[in-house]
């Protein structure tokens, strides 16, 4: 028979150790739960912001009664410095200019406010408002035409992009200038593309979006930990909205296989290698989207194909692809609303938030009826 109280008193010196034991073993299996909590720490105050600042986006409402104005003045003063920092908006490139100079600045500021490990990722993704700026002086410099680049954009760059656009602009031409890009990886398609003594805008685009998109998975790929696969999955999402709209692009130029091809941009989350073959190997649109089917783009698409069959736009194809990939954004809201998930969803509907300013603006200015003009809307269903 155990004698109960010998045997505690033949323990009892042990027992500081058994404890120390038992609570170290306890710390190393939370520590998968504490490592989880302090990322969620982290996120917290980022998220409520971006949670309020999202509240805030321009209504449809609101974007009816922007349709309504009648001078690029009045549209200016509805929309407030919020949007168009004060400047006198004289002609559509001021209105641009104020646009994307908005956009910049908000982005990069509430970049600022994420952490640090996510921040990489989201500076990746407003540098597409840099190869705008890029976009714009090598456009201008070509045609001889005033730069539509403000001062006020250029003070959002950091102190040697200044300089750089500065040389850039003063170069006496395109060729010479295009050296100043030289420490970028897109230097030497950009140097062969403007030494053929033409600018091909859509190559341009191109060169620029290629690496964009890189870019995006550059620093996706960065991230380590259990923030890695989404950001991994928004990059994918980005690279598969760009791909899908060349190739309507191409189905509605009626390019050829060989020249489709060369307008993709890589394979990506839901168009492999093979997959990208097979869509630019479609004979047409409606091929195209029957392609597409096990994507999430494929019920969007549907819509617009319907659309397009019975008025012949194809603009109405970018606004369902941008329909597609802001679902995609809110589902990764839903699923990581603690972590990456509300950044995402916020960046996407920023940048399709000043998207859709600038297709209702310009409907205003060509006299397009609102109904129209709000068929190229896209922000979230209430």
């Amino acid at each position: 028979m155990i004698d109960i109280p010998t045997t505690i008193s033949a323990f009892y010196p042990y027992a500081p150790y058994v404890a120390a034991v038992g609570v170290a073993g306890a710390a190393v299996g939370l520590m998968p739960v504490f490592r989880r909590f302090g990322l969620v720490m982290r996120f917290a105050y980022s998220n409520a912001r971006l949670s309020a600042v999202g509240n805030r986006f321009v209504t449809r409402d609101e974007l009816e009664s922007l349709s309504s104005t009648t001078t690029l003045s009045e549209a200016a003063a509805m929309l407030g410095e919020g949007y168009i920092p004060s400047k006198e908006v004289k002609d559509w490139i001021d209105m641009e200019q104020g646009l994307r100079l908005a956009s910049f600045g908000t982005m990069t500021q509430m970049t600022g406010q994420l952490p640090k490990n996510a921040r990489p990722l989201f500076l990746a993704l407003v540098s597409r408002y840099k190869l705008d700026l890029v976009r714009e002086l090598v456009r201008a410099k070509y045609e001889g035409a005033p730069l539509a680049v403000s001062n006020e954009e250029l003070e959002l760059l950091d102190e040697s992009e200044r300089e750089m656009f500065r040389v850039f602009n003063e170069a006496d031409g395109l060729i010479q200038g295009v050296e100043v890009f030289e420490p970028w990886p897109f230097y030497n398609s950009l140097k062969e593309l403007v030494a053929s003594g033409s600018l091909d805008m859509n190559g341009l685009d191109h060169i620029l979006d290629s690496f964009y998109l890189d870019l995006l998975d550059k620093e996706a790929g960065s991230i380590s930990g259990p923030l890695r696969k989404d950001a991994e999955n928004f990059a994918a999402m980005v690279r598969d909205s760009y791909n899908i709209k060349a190739l309507v692009r191409a189905k509605v130029r009626g390019d050829p296989v060989d020249q489709t091809m060369a307008g993709l941009y890589g394979p990506s989350k839901y168009l492999t290698t093979d997959g990208l073959a097979a869509a630019a190997e479609c004979e047409n649109l409606q091929a195209l989207v029957v392609e597409l089917s096990l994507t999430p783009y494929f019920e969007a698409l549907s819509d617009a194909l319907r659309i397009y069959e019975n008025k012949g736009d194809p603009t109405i194809f970018e606004t369902s692809i941008d329909k597609a990939l802001l679902e995609q954004a809110v589902s990764m809201s839903l699923r990581s609303p603690m972590t990456l998930g509300p950044a995402v969803r916020y960046f996407v509907s920023r940048q399709l938030e000043e998207k859709n300013l600038r297709i209702v603006i310009r409907g205003m200015l060509e006299g397009i009826p609102t109904a129209e003009t709000m068929e190229l809307v896209v922000m979230e269903v209430a």
